[in-house]
């Protein structure tokens, strides 16, 4: 029966998503207040709770982000992700992903905003700190794959941005093809619940990714969602926030917590 409740879940999801704003994707964190300004940059800092793993100091995945204003209404988005494992105090080291470079249509306060991007095969091979990030990033899925070159289409809708409720949704693609070897794709959905309270915004929903390309298997194995929690409070202009995913279905991590601190220019 639990089984059944969640293949339901999932496709209401999906279907609600595709059907409002079709064909999208995410290229940053989806738990991560969207700028106001014209122009930031900012750190995105994970810490997950391994399961099944032997840690003895700090793992840790990060992204190194800014989105620059070019016009009114396009924006450079620039990403760097890095991360950190240590197993068993046998081996500790630092890992350096694939960096994201791509465009935002939209002006900072327009409701419905779009992208388009790619994530450049920077990283050449798995070492050991690679496994932090691939196994804390449930979202984009090309960010630690070695020789992996991401193209990622993005659109997102906000209603009721300055009013108390209001509802954030997006979804969509990602083709992620790997050097010598097969182009897979993604779908990937999200919807989040937000309340605002002046300067400060708390939210929640699921997000989420089906796996397009995979060969067997039923709809439910193919995929995987994640429950998030978030709050953020805008300083002016330093912006900070902080939340908390879990995955549904994943038995790798127990929980992830994030913390975010941008400062506009």
């Amino acid at each position: 029966m639990q089984d059944l409740s969640k293949n339901y879940v999932i496709l209401i999801l999906f279907i609600t998503t595709l059907t409002v704003v079709p064909l999208a994707g995410q290229a940053q964190n989806i738990w991560v207040e969207e700028p106001e300004g014209e122009t930031e940059v900012g750190l995105d800092f994970r810490i997950p709770s391994f399961n099944g793993f032997n840690v003895d100091g700090v793992a840790f995945a990060n992204y190194f982000y800014s989105n620059i204003a070019l016009g009114r209404k396009t924006t450079l988005q620039l990403d760097l992700p890095i991360s950190h494992f240590s197993n068993g105090g046998r081996e500790s080291n630092f890992g350096v992903g694939n960096p994201y470079v791509g465009l935002q249509f939209g002006a900072p306060n327009a409701s419905t905003k779009f992208d388009l991007g790619v994530r450049l095969p920077l990283q050449n091979e798995f070492e050991l700190a690679h496994t932090a990030g691939f196994i804390t990033e449930n979202y984009t899925r090309g960010a630690f794959i070695p020789d992996a070159t991401s193209l990622i289409s993005n659109i997102h809708y906000r209603y009721n941005k300055r009013s108390a409720f209001g509802f954030r949704v997006g979804g969509g693609p990602e083709l992620v093809a790997v050097k010598d070897g097969d182009a897979e794709l993604f779908l990937k959905s999200y919807t989040q619940l937000l309340y605002n309270m002046g300067y400060t915004t708390f939210g929640g929903g699921l997000n989420g990714q089906w796996f397009a390309t995979a060969g067997g298997g039923d709809f439910s194995s193919q995929t995987n969602f994640n429950l998030g929690l978030f709050g953020s409070r805008d300083f002016g202009q330093v912006s900070s926030g902080a939340y908390m995913e879990v995955p549904l279905d994943n038995a790798q991590i127990n929980y992830m917590i994030g913390l975010n601190l941008s400062f506009e220019l």
